[in-house]
């Protein structure tokens, strides 16, 4: 048996997470890539000259790194983050989005690629408690299809 690469996340520090919501897959790919969108259902989305956060349902700014991915052709949205004032701390989140005869697949993949050194006590903190990606995902994917079931996505 082979080992597997080692720049894979472990297991242990990824979670995945997937609805299947009442939704066309364009509704869906908006809500995963507009910032009034990705607010209404993540969190507190702001985009800047100094770059893009945002503040999870865990209460934590985290620095949206780069986007990797997205358009309008592609269901698959890539992005890593990190929380502000934990250098070193680094996730990557996978949505990707599957049309299914019953509505949208929306499945979310956050695996932790970097853990942040432990030298100060804030990051101790932190680190302590973060044993695994700190964002559940199932809040948010419900509140995702809350937003989606009442409308608050208008098709453009």
């Amino acid at each position: 048996m082979e080992n597997p690469p080692d720049d894979l996340p472990d297991l242990a520090e990824s979670v995945e997470r997937s609805v299947l919501l009442d939704a066309t897959p364009d509704l869906v790919r908006d809500a995963l890539v507009r910032p009034d969108l990705l607010s209404a259902w993540l969190g507190e989305w702001s985009e800047s000259d100094t770059g893009t956060s945002v503040v999870t349902d865990d209460g934590v700014r985290r620095l949206v790194e780069r986007v990797v991915s997205h358009g309008a052709d592609t269901n698959t949205v890539v992005w890593r983050w990190q929380p502000v004032g934990l250098d070193g701390e680094l996730s990557e989140v996978t949505i990707s989005i599957t049309e299914e005869a019953a509505g949208t697949r929306v499945t979310v993949r956050e695996a932790v690629l970097a853990r942040a050194s432990t030298h100060s006590s804030a990051s101790n903190a932190l680190s302590a408690s973060s044993s695994a990606p700190a964002v559940s995902w199932l809040p948010s994917l419900l509140a995702l299809g809350a937003v989606l079931a009442l409308g608050a996505v208008a098709a453009v």
